[in-house]
């Protein structure tokens, strides 16, 4: 585009920006020669708080909205929510106080911020209350993703039951399979109620039959119990739906260069030198926790 001699605006950075975040690459320098006008201008800074949080920026991102010259509810959503992610739950809800104070109405995506901040530190009542006062107090229908965000707050603190009857109780809305999808996820992850597993299964499987990936989540928690003959029927029932669960994956980024692994992959050029790093943390992990376990049967726990 500016091999073109075409100006980029506002928008545009912002979707550079966006673009950078998502891949977590701190790469704005195109933005500071630009100029002040589109440096100053509302969107981009939005976007470039956000890459900095998502980049594990923090400071830079402080430096950058103390330094934007306006600031709307898109701006102040952008960094409640990067801190959120990062742990720094206290500061979100403070920067959401201040905000509040500054004469800026929350929106929904202000509030899914707050309820995903309040799940990653466990402040149970403090995000029912969030959740609460969207409708009294801003006249806000929360959507799916609110109800999915308080599936899994209430799940980390080992409320299953209490989040199976939110879920079971909502009001009709096009995004059930989203919450119900959630829960069965929180299940699996947080619980070991087999029971409560299946019923979750059963009515996110009404919604979304085709979905492989809660398959293999309903296959791992019948594995984790020991229920071998209901992991094969699952695979069985994958089988005959046609439906396929894609190799799991992961990147990592090293001097510049990306790396993308797929499970049980063979074909990295360092594959070899990978496995065996593996293998070796693998081997000192359990060196440590029987030499931990043994500390312990010896009396020696006042020392660890």
């Amino acid at each position: 585009m500016r091999a073109e001699s075409l100006r980029p605006d506002q928008f545009t950075f912002a979707s550079v920006l966006c673009a950078c975040a998502r891949l977590a690459v701190l790469e704005h320098g195109v933005m500071a020669k630009s100029g002040p006008v589109v440096a100053g201008n509302v969107f981009a800074n939005s976007a470039l708080v956000d890459m900095y949080l998502k980049c594990s920026s923090a400071e830079d991102a402080r430096r950058a909205f103390a330094a934007a010259p306006e600031r709307n509810v898109t701006l102040w959503t952008a960094v409640i929510s990067g801190h959120g992610q990062h742990g720094h739950v206290r500061e979100a809800l403070a920067l959401f106080g201040q905000m509040m104070l500054d004469g800026f109405r929350p929106n929904d995506v202000t509030f899914l911020a707050l309820l995903s901040a309040c799940a990653h530190g466990g402040l149970v009542d403090e995000g029912l209350r969030y959740f609460s006062s969207m409708t009294s107090d801003y006249g806000l229908t929360p959507k799916g993703e609110h109800y999915a965000a308080v599936v899994d707050m209430l799940a980390r603190d080992g409320r299953l039951h209490d989040a199976y009857e939110l879920v079971k109780n909502l009001p009709d809305c096009q995004e059930h399979s989203v919450v119900w999808g959630t829960l069965l996820g929180a299940c699996r992850k947080h619980g070991g109620d087999v029971r409560l597993v299946e019923l979750v299964a059963r009515r996110f499987f009404s919604l979304q039959s085709g979905n492989s990936g809660k398959y293999v989540v309903l296959a791992n928690t019948y594995a984790a119990c020991d229920m071998w003959d209901s992991v094969a029927s699952m695979h069985e029932a994958m089988k005959s739906l046609g439906i396929r669960k894609d190799p799991a994956w992961s990147a990592v980024e090293v001097q510049g260069k990306k790396h993308i692994f797929l499970a049980r992959d063979t074909y990295h050029d360092e594959c070899s030198a990978i496995y065996e790093a593996c293998n070796a943390l693998a081997c000192s992990i359990t060196e440590q926790s029987v030499g931990a376990i043994d500390s312990i049967s010896h009396g020696s726990w006042s020392e660890m």
